[in-house]
């Protein structure tokens, strides 16, 4: 009835992330950031976890869409979301107190790699800079 795993690691990690793909299905927008259920999302499939999500976008609207991994498996969907701004190629999508189901649980399918960790407490900031 209790999971301490998250309650311990959760703020952990965060996971930035960026519109990679997106089309209109069904006259559904349908969104693929670059990483997905293999990757550090598996914990909303498996887990029924909804991590806090912040989307950075010139969109404006509010629309419904789905979100999908980079895979093209049809487990890889992990979310109908409601009240989005439209998001285009390259829109960061930041996702955070993800630590405690992501990365242990990541692979390689179908030639997907997992996100890259950064420790930013032992790292120099000129190297954590993004350009």
């Amino acid at each position: 009835m209790a999971v301490p795993g998250h309650a311990i690691s959760a703020h952990s990690m965060t996971l930035i992330t960026r519109v990679i793909g997106r089309s209109s299905i069904k006259m559904m927008w349908w969104f693929y950031p670059d990483d997905g259920a293999y990757g550090d999302q598996s914990g909303r499939i498996f887990d029924h976890i909804y991590y806090p999500i912040m989307m950075f976008s010139e969109g404006c609207g509010s629309i419904a869409a789905v979100f999908a991994g980079p895979t093209c498996d049809n487990l890889d969907r992990f979310g109908d979301q409601e009240n989005l701004p439209e998001l285009f190629l390259g829109d960061v999508i930041v996702i955070r107190e993800i630590g405690a189901c992501s990365i242990a649980k990541a692979n390689h399918f179908n030639g997907i790699t997992p996100p890259s960790i950064i420790d930013l407490e032992n790292t120099p900031e000129t190297q954590c800079s993004l350009a």
